[in-house]
């Protein structure tokens, strides 16, 4: 997927990987829309790329229903989308308040699932475009205290391998980004309200964490080059083929049955 010249809506834009992103696209031509929360911040950067901003929380389900329609009559179709809004709920799921399971769910599992529902006909009516999903390794491991990002990042995931299928022969594609530590304030800050996460996050961190300006070159790249699947840092690809053994066996089993789009 050719970035020059592409119409790329990266959510949760204003910190971290998304932020970081939004630079690194903008640098290889793309046309962006920028989504998030904080009203200035998120000004303030499109302002500095050049980009259109949305305004979006979306823990809130009639803002996700209306932010694809709102982006395309802003700035025109989108060819390229990246769900990279998220949130970080760290304790034990019984201490957690229903309104910070929900918020998590909405954020990281709901939200990008809809987006992308939103903005796919309008992909596979020209042929082309990619859904960007941003996952973790955290999905592909129980890790107590995590529950609430660690079941979202694993149905992502999933969602995201089962889209892949749905898609074949369309033209239109998407990226499964998973990553393990990075750099950021959900590393850095969020985790250290519960001391299990905390202690969690220290002792992956001893595997050296990835600083953010490496990680979105090669998200950039994955999206250029068409590819399916992204994982960093390189201690988690061994989870990827051992993960895939049950939807490669379905693959076989299911060879031949029509295309599904």
């Amino acid at each position: 997927m050719k970035l020059d010249g592409s119409h790329v809506l990266v959510t949760g834009a204003t910190r971290g990987i998304g932020r970081q992103l939004a630079q690194e696209l903008s640098a290889r031509g793309a046309r962006l829309t920028l989504a998030a929360r904080k009203q200035a911040e998120l000004e303030a950067l499109a302002s500095g790329l050049g980009a259109s901003a949305v305004l979006a929380d979306l823990s809130d389900d009639g803002q996700v229903a209306t932010l694809i329609p709102r982006v395309e009559e802003l700035a025109g179709p989108i060819d390229v989308l990246v769900n990279n809004a998220g949130v970080f709920v760290p304790g034990a799921l019984a201490r957690l308040s229903a309104a910070e399971l929900r918020g998590g769910l909405m954020t990281n599992l709901f939200a990008p699932l809809e987006l992308a529902r939103a903005a796919l006909p309008g992909m596979l009516e020209r042929g082309r475009g990619t859904v960007v999903n941003m996952s973790s390794l955290a999905g592909e491991m129980a890790l107590r205290n995590m529950i609430a990002y660690g079941a979202t990042k694993s149905a992502l995931s999933h969602a995201t391998r089962a889209l892949q299928r749905e898609l074949r022969g369309t033209g239109v594609g998407a990226l499964l980004v998973m990553l393990g530590s990075v750099e950021t304030e959900m590393t850095t800050r969020d985790t250290k309200s519960d001391p299990i996460t905390a202690a969690t996050n220290e002792r992956f961190s001893r595997l050296a964490p990835l600083p953010v300006t490496k990680v979105t070159p090669k998200i950039a790249d994955a999206i250029e080059r068409d590819r399916s699947v992204l994982v960093m840092p390189a201690y988690g690809w061994p989870m990827t083929p051992i993960r895939m053994l049950p939807t490669r066996a379905a693959d076989a089993l299911l060879r031949g049955l029509p295309p599904s789009l």
